[in-house]
């Protein structure tokens, strides 16, 4: 059973910057920028259907026992949810001069919120934690150089002029994880299940298979992107040991992204008119791995486990004609 706020179209957001910016010799802009933004009225998930004890039913029945027992979730979507961004933006920008060019920001930010894993019915109300996609440093740079050969040299072998190499190298920081369990342990309805974190969380290289003994004497072998054996599910036994596991929303990290991108290229005149643009694509030179977001339900059997990768080293020709 679903009930709308129509506030929820009446999201509002306030933003603010303060930038300095200055010409440096060589051709080269320099720019610091803070920004800053805040969302109000975001859309937000609260459930009607709660935790009602009824005394004439034991611990085995706890969950079906609500407010209306004849119902499972009635939730009410409204618009109290905010969120907060900070970040400050560094650059540096050489305009081409002397056949080079380069342009490098970096970002350092935070991003809090306490609805960005709130859509379709599947969650309620989220506690004011970071977001799922706050990423704390991100650094981007592009470059482009043209050879130009001297001239005596350029008479000799023509083909190895005008050449243009460009690139483009990405690092970001890791998003967080947001690790579950599949059932409030609470059994208030109102919160989503979340784990104890009984140790200190620790990431491991996806690159090799690593093996943990979990609960029960289970082992598993397997790619893990960090020790699964710190997160232990909550699970009461009785009315007295309902409560809410100890790790928090967003509270860990995957690893980050990082990638080397390379582009040699030539223009070729056929004529007056018309020309040819040849190209090599060096995609992700240094083969770095990039993982995908590992399994974060304590209850999945391939839970840390990260059953994918980004691209790998990749090599493309292309052809353009220009008429």
């Amino acid at each position: 059973v679903l009930s709308f706020d129509p506030l929820f179209e009446n999201t509002l957001a306030h933003h603010w910057t303060l930038g300095w910016q200055r010409l440096l010799p060589h051709r080269i802009f320099l720019s610091a920028i803070y920004v800053g933004s805040r969302s109000l009225n975001l859309q937000r998930q609260k459930e009607l259907n709660i935790f009602v004890r009824n005394p004439s039913l034991g611990f085995g029945q706890i969950r079906n026992m609500r407010l209306f027992s004849q119902y499972d979730n009635v939730r009410l979507f409204e618009s109290t949810g905010k969120g907060l961004y900070n970040g400050l933006q560094w650059k540096v920008t050489r305009y081409l001069s002397d056949n080079l060019a380069f342009d490098v920001s970096y970002t350092w930010s935070k991003t809090f919120d306490d609805g960005s894993t709130v859509f379709r019915n599947s969650l309620v109300t989220e506690p004011w934690s970071y977001s799922d996609f706050d990423r704390r440093n991100l650094l981007a740079a592009t470059w482009f150089y043209q050879i130009r050969l001297p001239r005596k040299v350029a008479q000799k072998i023509p083909w190895a002029q005008s050449w243009r190499i460009s690139g483009i190298w990405r690092l970001h920081s890791g998003l967080p994880l947001d690790i579950r369990q599949n059932e409030d342990s609470s059994f208030s309805f109102s919160y989503v299940g979340r784990p104890d974190l009984v140790g200190d969380y620790r990431k491991v290289d996806p690159g090799k298979e690593h093996k943990f003994v979990l609960d029960g004497g289970r082992e598993v072998v397997g790619r893990f992107a960090f020790d699964p054996t710190v997160f232990q599910p909550v699970v009461p036994k009785n009315f007295n040991e309902r409560r809410l596991g100890t790790l928090g929303r967003n509270v860990v990290r995957m690893h980050g992204f990082q990638q080397w991108d390379l582009r040699i290229g030539r223009q070729l005149a056929t004529s007056e008119t018309t020309s040819m643009d040849f190209g090599i694509d060096l995609l992700n030179v240094f083969n770095n791995r990039n993982w995908a977001a590992p399994s974060t339900n304590v209850e999945n059997p391939f839970f840390g486990i990260v059953r994918s990768e980004g691209l790998s080293r990749t090599l493309q020709l292309n052809l353009r004609f220009r008429f």
